[in-house]
């Protein structure tokens, strides 16, 4: 590992960003934007690589970490969006960081009024359903189509919601150990046979 000293003004605000990191794991935005300034004016340089940095001082991997930058990014470019209805934890945001920034407020407030008018909570795998609906458009279009509204046919729209929360499930718990997986399996085997 090659290590270089970093001047006075650079630890005073790499240990500025680590103290942001050390109290922040449960507010993504400041850990986010302390990671990107500690890349950004590359303050990690002590441990060599950025990766390395992660790894060694907070314990998770670089793609962790560009997961919180990219979320932190969405929250800067929705810029206006009313107060509580920004994304409120890293998974709510990490979809939308898939769609050009011009984009990411508008899908985000159209996910938003959708929530409310179905009734639902906004949840990561809403956020995916919509921003994967949006992406779907724009390959078969270039610009993206309104969403289909909610007040079609049921069986339909529930067979496009579990097929959607079936990529959600699969995503989320793609890192997961053996022994998780076999009893989440059984425990959604017993869910589907309850309904």
């Amino acid at each position: 590992m090659h290590v270089t000293a970093l001047a006075p003004q650079q630890f005073s605000r790499l240990r500025k960003c680590e103290r942001i990191i050390a109290r922040g794991e449960k507010t993504f935005l400041e850990v986010g934007r302390a990671l990107m300034e500690i890349k950004q004016e590359k303050l990690y340089i002590a441990n060599g690589t950025f990766a390395d940095y992660c790894k060694e001082r907070w314990g998770f991997e670089r793609n962790y970490a560009k997961r919180l930058m990219n979320s932190a990014e969405v929250i800067a470019n929705l810029g206006n969006v009313p107060i509580g209805t920004f994304p409120a934890t890293e998974s709510l945001a990490r979809p939308l960081a898939s769609l050009p920034a011009d984009q990411q407020a508008n899908v985000w407030a159209d996910m938003v009024d959708e929530c409310k008018e179905r009734g639902v909570p906004i949840t990561a795998a809403v956020v995916a359903e919509i921003v994967e609906a949006y992406h779907e458009d724009v390959d078969k279009e270039g610009e993206p189509e309104p969403e289909p509204t909610f007040d079609s046919d049921p069986q339909f729209v529930l067979c496009v919601a579990l097929a959607r929360l079936e990529k959600a499930i699969v995503a989320e718990i793609s890192g997961w150990p053996e022994d998780r997986l076999i009893h989440a399996k059984d425990w959604l085997i017993k869910l589907a046979g309850d309904i």
